[in-house]
């Protein structure tokens, strides 16, 4: 349309970005071991979909 506007889908994006992520942090968990501990794919998951995250948001650090 001309002149409309237009809305992000922020679900979908944080969708995607979440599914991104947990497929990075699992292949990062796994990729040196067989076995990851428990702490070690909490921690490669959540690094992971946090960075996939900031590819599609930023935050202003400003606010708490």
């Amino acid at each position: 349309r001309k002149g409309g506007k237009m809305k992000a889908n922020y679900y979908k994006l944080i969708e995607n970005a979440v599914s991104e992520g947990v497929a990075f942090g699992l292949h990062r968990a796994f990729k040196h071991t067989e076995c990851p501990t428990e702490d070690d794919l909490s921690m490669n998951l959540e690094r992971e979909i946090m960075t996939a995250i900031c590819e599609y948001l930023t935050f202003d650090e400003t606010q708490d």
